[in-house]
């Protein structure tokens, strides 16, 4: 970009002079000269949802001296997104930077063109319920028709249902416990020997007798 401006401002300035151009024509003498414009215009063709701003001044037409840094802000409306912008017909969205778009130096008029495009629209978080009404009006209900008269049998008495009381539970009595009784030392028991004594009395009494008889024989 830099030596396109260069080599315009050369041409420019090969311009500035006059030029004269002889041509052998029936003797006739032709001069050609050329006015260089010390100011370009710079026209904003088509902005579509965007706002041009210049020197902070924003417009449709503007004016900058020649060889002159040009820097346009191109500011989208909100909601919308910068997708091209042609200047002269040439697509220099590449060059917009922040939204601003430099030219080096101006060395001709200039045709600006803008579009955009709506802005894709962030997910938003999914509503939350409204809480439901604490108490819910009855909705009305048609009136019950009237029944035809019909005889009806009297309902009979229930007799009720006697519940079985519950049974309680058996409560064990403690059992009263035996006192310790210490068993007392045993003894021998005594055979009584009374009536031994005669026996052996009269055993000894015939042991005697049966001895004598004997000596005497």
């Amino acid at each position: 970009m830099k030596n396109l401006a260069g080599l315009l401002c050369a041409l420019a300035l090969l311009c500035s002079f006059c030029l004269p151009v002889f041509a052998d024509n029936n003797d006739n003498t032709v001069e050609i000269t050329t006015t260089v414009p010390t100011t370009h215009t710079i026209t904003v063709d088509r902005v579509d949802g965007a706002a041009v701003f210049f020197n902070g001044q924003s417009g449709t037409t503007f004016t900058v001296d020649r060889f002159d840094q040009l820097q346009l802000l191109i500011c989208p409306d909100s909601g919308r997104v910068l997708t091209r912008v042609l200047v002269n017909g040439e697509d220099v969205t590449a060059l917009v930077q922040g939204g601003y778009y430099t030219l080096p130096a101006a060395c001709e008029d200039l045709t600006l063109q803008v579009e955009t495009t709506a802005a894709p629209q962030a997910a938003s978080p999914a509503s939350t319920p409204a809480p439901a009404q604490s108490a819910a009006r009855p909705a009305k209900t048609p009136a019950p028709a009237k029944p035809e008269a019909t005889p009806t049998e009297a309902p009979q008495p229930t007799t009720p249902t006697e519940t079985p009381a519950p049974e309680a539970a058996p409560t064990e009595t403690p059992q009263p416990t035996a006192p310790d009784v210490t068993p007392a030392p045993q003894t021998a028991p005594v055979t009584p020997l009374v009536w031994l004594i005669p026996v052996v009395l009269f055993t000894i009494v015939l042991l005697v007798l049966l001895r004598r008889k004997k000596g005497k024989k």
